[in-house]
């Protein structure tokens, strides 16, 4: 017979076990810098990929807001930047609002880090908290 503290104790040590079991960990190597695309990715999963056949992208300088959306605005994110990000290392802070399958989500006051930019104006982004990679085209 198992007493009752026992029995208390082997089940937050099965719980502990299980949790610790179902946490995926997502990395920027593995999320976001193998991407050669502009595009949103959350937790593993890619939200927006950019195809110009069914997208367009914006940028309002005023704003330091990157933009990409189809037609209907029915699929979009849009990332407001605290600067323009430029150089790889550098930190800036943004707000981000997408849509998802059933609703729309946003993330406000998100520290992102540049991770990678090319000579086409791409720019690698990731948030670390959120697990929030974005790929973003600087169109100045």
């Amino acid at each position: 017979m198992i007493r009752k503290g026992t029995m208390t104790s082997i089940i937050a040590v099965l719980a502990v076990i299980l949790s610790a079991n179902g946490c995926k960990e997502y990395n920027v190597e593995e999320i976001l810098l193998l991407r050669d695309d502009i595009s949103l990715t959350v937790k593993g999963e890619t939200v927006i990929s950019y195809d110009a056949t069914y997208y367009q992208l914006g940028f309002n300088v005023q704003r330091n807001e990157f933009r990409v959306h189809d037609d209907a605005m029915a699929n979009f994110f849009i990332l407001t930047c605290s600067e323009v990000p430029s150089a790889e290392g550098e930190v800036i802070y943004g707000d981000i609002i997408w849509t998802g399958t059933t609703r729309t989500y946003s993330e406000t006051g998100l520290q992102f880090s540049v991770e990678k930019t090319d000579d086409t104006g791409l720019i690698w982004l990731w948030n670390t908290s959120k697990k929030i990679g974005v790929v973003i085209k600087d169109l100045r």
